[in-house]
This record gives C-alpha cells, structure tokens and sequence, in this order.
C-alpha cells in the first residue's frame, strides 16, 4: 500500500475550496442544489478518481450523482445491506477501504466491471444519515488524514444543507415568512460554520485560521441580516407546517405516513408553535425507532370544527408494547406549547398497539379561545 500524496492541492488550496462549498452549500435551496456543489467540489478536494453522492430512499441507496473518469451507477437503487453507501449510513461511520476485494462489506462482483480499487465513504447527518458521498480511487492507497477529515466536513455541512433544502421545499414562500424558518436557518447555519470553524483550528496555523474564522463569521452576520427581513405578517397554511416539519423523516422512513386536511390558515405565531410541536413529536418517534418498522403507520389529520382546529397525531406501532413504551410522545415539552402557546389542550390515548394525540386550538377565524382551556 502507498499514501495518496497529500499535495495534489495546498492546504490552503484545499481549505479555500472547502469554504467556498460550505458559503454554495449554506446558500441551497433545493436538494438538486446540494448536490450539484457537491458534485463540483468534492472530487478535487481531496484528489480522487471519482466521487458519488446517495442519498437514502425508502430503504434503498439510491446513487443520485456522480463524478468520475469513468461511469459508475448513477441512477442506481440498491438495497442498503447490499452496499458500502448503505453500511455507513446504517452504521453512522465512515468507512475506509484501502483494497475493495479484501473487504467484506464490498459487493465485489458490482466493483469488478468498475475502476474502483480503493475508495472512503461518509455519511451525510448523524442519527440516522439521509445521505453518504463517496470518494474512489483507480488504485490501492490509503487516504490521509487530512483527505478523511475534508470528505469529513464537507458532509457535516452537507447535512445541514439537505436539512435547509427539505425545509425550504416543504415551506414554500409562506412559510419563508415565519420565525420557524429564521430560527432554524440560523441554527443550521451556525453549525455548519462551526464545523468549518473546528477544522481549521485544528489544521491551520492560529494565523490562517483566525483569518479563515473571521470570514465565517462575516458570513453568518450576512445570513442573519438577510434572514431578518422574514416576519409574522399574514398566515401560514397548516398543511405546509405539517409536510416541512415530517418530510425530512421520509426518506429515511420504512412506515406508512399519511398527512391530509383541508386549508386550513393559522398565524405566524400559531405557526411557530404548531412547527415546534410537530418537530418534537417527528423527533421522539424518530428516536424511539417508530419510523424504521415497515408494520408501524403514521398519520397526521386535521380539520377545523366550529371555532376550533384540531389536530391529530395517529400512530400504529408493531405492537401494544411499543405503543406503551412510546412514553416521551406528548412530552411535557408539547404540553406546555400546546397550553401556553396556542391556549389549547391536548388528549392521549393508548388503544392496544395504537398512540392518539389529540389537539385542539382556537381557529385564527375566531380571536378567543374559553378561559378554562386545560392540557389533560
């Protein structure tokens, strides 16, 4: 075995590069967008024969773009088990394969018809990846450091900008006009600069990297001052609140999820409260595992009744076990929004394998909600 010779690109060259994806990264909208800049970028960062980015669908790898000196599988769905793409991201590690055929996780009859001899694979999130990129090489080498710790960052600031794009598909212009996604924006940024930010620290001299942790921050006021001008003004559809905070967990879901309702308006600040229960309740049942069950369903329902929206969260688990143990669902957390924030209460029912929530608030058609509003 040979290292690949860490001078195809300066350090500087390398990190001056990576900055420029992370500001083209951190100005997506749109999926096609991230991976376009990865696409762009990733292959001469860190000097490789061809990259490949997969994103996670339904179970399945599904090899949505790639740059290489010769073809490879874009296009191509392929079971997770069956492939790296897949192991990392059901792993949550990055995997360095020195010699693809001396190593088990590699389907070697799909590598023998390609130039791939050596390759490093990362996911793109943590928890559960939505995505993994991938780096390959026409020879047996073992990567470097400093090419790992590139494909590395590049992906932590992927993750951010798959989280921004699901979220900007999914709001639509109205709800570009909330606090939700001001907020939330600055978050994700800020941890995509972050990242960024530790890298360099950790590889540059305290010079560059001052230099490079004043450009950033330079970046992120200018992301701030622009995500500024969003406002509360007017009302905000609640079918859009509820596919921007459920379809990040889609494509990595093997339930059955449903939403469905009639237009109905709330107002930003009902906005920002409805998005941030929804976000706990996705978040919960992501954790407890209630998304990764082919016989669990998921369906969101709403409607309004007189002077009243209410709001259903449906969940069928595998079974009445895992119904019961689904404890921090309705957490205190949704209570306390649900009572406070949009002066409403909410219901739990277990009924064997089957978790109800119950929400019900006052319509943005109707200005008061009864005094005695309790969260049961």
């Amino acid at each position: 075995m040979r290292l690949v010779d860490p001078a195809t690109l300066s350090q500087g060259e390398t990190l001056r590069q990576l900055v420029v994806a992370v500001e083209r990264l951190a100005g997506s909208r749109s999926i096609d967008e991230v991976v376009a800049t990865l696409r762009a970028t990733a292959r001469n960062m860190v000097g490789a024969d061809g990259i490949c980015i997969v994103l996670r669908d339904r179970g399945k790898c599904y090899y949505v773009e790639e740059d290489a000196i010769a073809p490879l599988w874009k296009g191509g769905r392929f079971p997770m088990e069956t492939c790296i793409s897949g192991w990392v991201m059901l792993n949550d590690r990055t995997a360095i394969i020195p010699d693809v055929f001396a190593d088990d996780r590699i389907p070697h009859a799909i590598y023998r018809d390609t130039f791939v001899k050596a390759l490093v694979m990362t996911p793109i999130g943590q928890g559960e990846p939505l995505a993994a990129i991938g780096a390959y090489w026409a020879r047996n080498i073992t990567p470097t450091r400093e090419i790992v710790d590139t494909l590395e960052t590049l992906a932590r600031a992927a993750a951010t900008a798959l989280d921004n794009a699901y979220l900007f598909e999914a709001l639509s212009a109205s709800l570009k006009k909330t606090e939700v996604a001001r907020d939330d924006l600055r978050i994700r940024l800020g941890n995509a600069f972050a990242a960024i930010e530790h890298f360099a620290t950790a590889t540059l001299q305290p010079i560059d990297a001052r230099e490079l942790s004043l450009r950033l921050k330079a970046l992120g006021r200018a992301h701030a001052l622009a995500s500024d001008t969003y406002s509360l003004d007017g009302t905000v559809q609640l079918g859009d609140l509820v596919a921007a905070e459920i379809e990040p967990y889609r494509p990595q879901s093997a339930a059955w999820i449903e939403c469905s309702g009639p237009e109905v308006p709330v107002s930003g600040g009902q906005g920002i409260a409805i998005a941030l229960v929804l976000n706990d309740l996705a978040l919960q049942a992501s954790r407890a595992g209630s998304f990764n069950s082919s016989d669990a369903s998921l369906s969101i329902r709403w409607f309004e009744e007189g002077t009243l929206v209410r709001l259903e969260w449906k969940q069928v688990f595998a079974n009445a076990a895992a119904a019961n143990g689904a404890g921090n669902l309705g957490s205190s957390v949704v209570r306390s929004l649900v009572s406070t924030q949009l002066s409403g209460f909410m219901r739990r029912v277990i009924n064997g394998s089957t978790l109800s929530l119950m929400i019900e608030f006052p319509s943005t058609r109707d200005a008061v909600f009864p005094s005695n509003a309790v969260v049961a």
